[in-house]
């Protein structure tokens, strides 16, 4: 009988990733999530993608692959990089999370590897932008921690890193929101009726846009708001407001 394997968070790296580990088990021991970080060897994110037999390959469902890429390391090998997750996410049980991190260079000749990146099933896509917007850091480059270790970050970078890794962790695995929009003057489906309904189903207006009242009715001008339950906490929040829930 084959033993049961327990999710876990692998985290494979184009850069010496081992400052992550304390900062990251803090954020689970936080959170009250029972996982376990793992490192694969400096280097070797080509071939945790690659090997059927790896960590990555073989981490359950509940899991989660964390690949952290620095484009400057990759050199030639950006292509055969892309590939190789791009081979694996599909196939794999665990959830893969791709963070495009920070360089010194020009931020625009990650463009094409952010669209690559976009396609790819399975796959969620932390982009340069989205931690320093989340986090921002003074100093998230260390030249001489880079030149003798190939750790291109500070300590509050990894920090940083960690935080939005468990975040995008904690939203894959929290229970989900339970939104209900009270349409008063039918700015959503303009259907006027109390419905369950997929939220993808729902055509948002601009945010912040005003809304035309009903004849009828004498409705503010502004968009209908949401009321968001979830482990008995509430919260109002007008769409001129309001944050993608997947964000949250």
């Amino acid at each position: 009988m084959s033993k049961t394997r327990h999710p876990f968070i692998q985290i494979n790296a184009t850069f010496t990733a081992e400052p992550l580990r304390e900062p990251l088990a803090f954020w689970m021991k936080s959170l009250g999530l029972e996982f376990e970080p793992r490192f694969s060897a400096y280097g070797q994110l080509l071939q945790e993608a690659l090997n059927p037999a790896s960590e990555s390959a073989v981490n359950p469902a509940g899991g989660f692959n964390v690949f952290l890429i620095r484009p400057a390391d990759l050199g030639g090998k950006v292509d055969e990089s892309l590939a190789a997750i791009a081979e694996l996410a599909p196939r794999s049980p665990a959830t893969q999370i791709v963070v495009l991190c920070p360089d010194k260079g020009d931020q625009t000749e990650n463009r094409p590897i952010l669209r690559r990146l976009r396609e790819l099933q399975n796959v969620d896509l932390v982009k340069p932008s989205d931690l320093v917007v989340r986090y921002p850091v003074a100093a998230p480059f260390d030249e001489e921690a880079d030149k003798l270790g190939s750790i291109p970050y500070t300590e509050t970078f990894f920090a940083a890193l960690a935080t939005m890794i468990a975040r995008r962790i904690s939203v894959r695995i929290r229970p989900p929101y339970k939104v209900l929009v009270l349409d008063a003057d039918n700015t959503l489906n303009g259907a006027g009726s109390a419905v369950r309904t997929d939220p993808t189903a729902l055509t948002f207006p601009v945010p912040g846009a005003p809304c035309v009242p009903s004849p009828k009715t004498n409705a503010a001008r502004e968009c209908s708001s949401v009321f968001v339950r979830r482990t008995g906490k509430r919260m109002w929040m007008p769409f001129s407001k309001r944050e993608p829930l997947n964000s949250l």
